[in-house]
């Protein structure tokens, strides 16, 4: 009698340490878990493509940031097909990163690449230093740090 209950007692013990392992792994999991989840969404407005600028370009400048008020200007030089009339700006913060990601319209079909210039303005960015990265699709056109 004495062994059944001490190997129930030792039972009791495994199932309980058990137990209080996968609570623990699974506190640990969710309290480890990385911002970038859950990034901040920042309004775009103010998007603005010129047209062709005339003349062929092969340097860009890095984009212009001016920062004033929790708004970000930017002003980007790209080369673009010649048929691009807008680009769709998508912009979020994560962590101390800001990431742009330019979405142009893959159904374009002209046969020629232009210089133009972009335009557009984020709203509610709070004051920091970041990584600002911008891409268009899925390839990255820019990483560089600033300070706002």
């Amino acid at each position: 009698m004495y062994k059944a209950k001490t190997m129930k007692k030792n039972a009791f013990i495994v199932v309980v340490t058990g137990i209080m392992a996968v609570v623990a792994t699974v506190v640990m999991v969710f309290s480890s878990c990385d911002r970038r989840q859950n990034p901040q969404k920042l309004t775009v407005s103010d998007n603005e493509l010129s047209a062709c600028h005339a003349g062929e370009k092969s340097e860009f400048p890095d984009p212009v940031f001016n920062y004033g008020h929790g708004e970000l200007q930017i002003t980007h030089e790209l080369l673009l097909n010649c048929a691009a009339s807008s680009v769709d700006v998508d912009a979020h913060v994560v962590d101390n990163e800001i990431v742009i990601n330019y979405l142009v319209d893959d159904n374009i079909s002209a046969n020629c690449l232009c210089p133009k210039t972009l335009e557009y303005t984020l709203h509610n960015v709070p004051r920091g230093t970041y990584t600002v990265v911008i891409t268009i699709g899925e390839a990255e056109i820019y990483r560089h740090k600033v300070t706002l």
